[in-house]
């Protein structure tokens, strides 16, 4: 065989005259494997053979023939990989978004829309303990202030309904007697219902409160499977009605009176208590007597820690030890109220939508019948009872008799703005019979009683009568102190007045707790709404630092400065009125006449650049 091939390979050198194309190929077919050595020579004379051979191709075929290329193999991983650190108490997505939707509807207390993203929280967790309730919250403080909203808000936000949650009136259960209504009665007893007994979908079960059938029905058909149950005015129950929640808190099951066993460990339990409220509004009354002082004026943190005292005394430590949260809630201020009537307002105009369906109208109301409405709530020291009352009487009450009287129909719009007197007006647009009519709205009345107020206070004071000065100027902060935020600025003026007319008697403490709060008022005014002010933070911060020094406080004079000097140069780059800066920087530099040159440089060049208007 070797013999044929090398015959034919002198045969093809003989013929080299006329060359054929080389044709490459793509991939060789290795030999087949041989064990002896003339085999294996063999094979390697065939492998020469092959690569001289010429091969005679059709004309029509390409003479080349390429391969593909061969993607490039990666890398196999290390076998050893550092551990890579996670952040895993930062918020989740859904939760960020439930904290977002609390914040424009649980007004003022802060706490407590922690406590309920931590339940939402919990809620979601897939490894939270299935043999426990899902979150054991209690909300302290005084009344209305939006302790028992958090438990409808929450069942809003859950099930798309405010109602959709269960109620508990701890009220109910002072002696055990009534505790049947909770857990139903037994065998032997009127009312009990029988383990099979079918109950409607959306008919609540009246024999036992807490049953499984209520559990289901509360949510009003919301695809959540969680269950909100309030528990208000929990100190109220008995010895009995704390026992058969406190098993329920520890193994998130209790068994009714029909010996059917319930699950809890889908329920975020939220209750409610005045507890200590008694004993904070003791503390907080005027004392009566000859030389008693003033009232002591309570912080937070000591309304929380008599709040803690009462719940010791009142609730046993197997019962507290079960409360994953504890929240106080705090007095709202007169600012907080405000919102507060921006959010009553807007949940009134989305009940307009859902429950007159086609008679649906747009409802307007102006600026200064917010503050009309703000005004007449706050009478009295009052509160959000108070501002339900007066939108019941102002706002229901009136588009009521509209809506009852054909006057208002669908499609029309209604606005409502404060003219004067005791009362808002209406007017109605939108249709041919109800011309278009525009109407000036007057500022709350108030504002007027002030004004007149505070000249009459400056009529005592050119007439040398301080101590009536200050009671008319103070009775005029009174009456604004309930529109605070749009009178903040006036306030600021206001208070900065009365530490003047302290000046002249003079009594220190009230000039510097005067001047004070000037300051807490002038820096809640954004720099964009005092371009033209008359009053000068400059001016305060002066008048504080002159009565530190008359106090000889040195030190606390020169830092009043210099938090001025730091709020001044803000104020500079965003306003062309920066204040009276020749009087503020010539007193501080009385303190650090360092620095006297540097900072009327830059007083000069701020005066330039306003005189420029750039």
């Amino acid at each position: 065989m070797l013999h044929a091939i090398r015959k034919l390979l002198k045969k093809g050198k003989d013929n080299s005259q006329d060359p054929l194309p080389v044709v490459e190929t793509a991939t060789t077919t290795p030999p087949p494997a041989h064990t002896t050595s003339d085999t294996t020579s063999a094979a390697t004379e065939l492998e020469v053979v092959a690569e001289a051979v010429e091969v005679t191709l059709p004309a029509d075929e390409p003479t080349l023939v390429q391969s593909e290329p061969i993607s490039e193999v990666p890398a196999p991983p290390p076998l050893y990989q550092p551990p890579r650190e996670l952040d895993l108490y930062e918020p989740s997505v859904k939760e960020a978004e439930f904290g977002q939707w609390l914040e424009d509807r649980i007004i003022g207390q802060p706490k407590a829309l922690k406590a309920l993203v931590a339940a939402y929280r919990a809620y979601l967790n897939p490894v939270r303990n299935p043999n426990k309730p899902i979150c054991n919250l209690i909300f302290l403080g005084p009344s209305r202030t939006g302790k028992t909203l958090c438990a409808q808000r929450l069942a809003e936000y859950l099930h798309g309904s405010r109602d959709a949650y269960i109620k508990v009136d701890g009220g109910d259960y002072i002696d055990n007697a009534n505790l049947t209504k909770l857990f139903g009665a037994s065998a032997q007893w009127v009312g009990y219902q029988k383990p099979n007994e079918k109950i409607p979908d959306n008919v609540m079960d009246t024999s036992a409160l807490l049953s499984e059938h209520n559990l289901i029905a509360s949510r009003k058909g919301s695809p959540s499977d969680v269950t909100v149950v309030l528990i208000d005015e929990i100190e109220k129950g008995c010895a009995e009605f704390f026992q058969f929640f406190l098993s329920i808190f520890d193994v998130a099951s209790a068994t009714m009176g029909n010996n059917k066993k319930v699950d809890y460990s889908n329920c975020i339990f939220i209750m409610t208590s005045n507890l200590g409220m008694d004993r904070v509004e003791k503390e907080m009354a005027a004392p009566i007597g000859i030389g008693a002082s003033q009232p002591e004026i309570l912080t937070e943190t000591r309304i929380a820690s008599l709040v803690e005292k009462c719940m010791k005394e009142h609730f046993l430590p197997e019962f507290r030890n079960r409360i994953d949260m504890s929240v106080v809630f705090s007095h709202l201020t007169n600012e907080s109220i405000r919102k507060i009537v921006d959010v009553e307002i807007s949940d009134f105009e989305k009940q307009l939508y859902t429950s007159l369906a086609e008679r649906t109208f747009d409802l307007q109301i102006g600026t200064c019948a917010r503050e009309f409405i703000l005004s007449e709530a706050l009478k009295s020291k009052g509160n959000v009872a108070n501002l339900k009352r007066v939108l019941e009487a102002h706002v229901r009450g009136p588009l009521g008799t509209g809506l009852i009287n054909d006057v208002i129909q669908a499609g029309h719009t209604v606005s409502a703005i404060y003219k004067g007197g005791d009362r808002l007006s209406f007017f109605l647009s939108g249709s041919a019979s109800a011309p278009e009519v525009t109407a000036q709205e007057q500022p709350p009345k108030q504002l007027l009683e002030a004004k007149e107020l505070w000249t009459q206070a400056r009529k005592d004071h050119d007439a040398n009568l301080i101590d009536l000065a200050i009671s008319n100027l103070r009775k005029a902060i009174e009456v604004l102190e309930p529109l605070a935020g749009s009178q903040d600025l006036t306030l600021a003026l206001l208070y900065n007045r009365l530490g003047l007319y302290y000046s002249k008697k003079p009594d220190r403490p009230q000039e510097v707790a005067a001047y004070t709060k000037a300051l807490e008022y002038r820096h809640r005014v954004p720099s964009t709404a005092i371009e033209n002010a008359v009053l000068d933070a400059a001016t305060i911060y002066s008048n504080l630092g002159v009565t530190y020094a008359w106090m000889h406080q040195r030190e606390k004079a020169k830092e009043t400065y210099e938090q001025g000097l730091e709020y001044l140069k803000k104020l500079s780059q965003s306003s062309n009125n920066c204040g009276n800066l020749a009087y503020f920087l010539s007193r501080y530099s009385q303190f650090d006449s360092d620095k006297s040159e540097d900072l009327f440089r830059w007083a000069l060049q701020v005066n330039t650049k306003n005189k420029e208007g750039i």
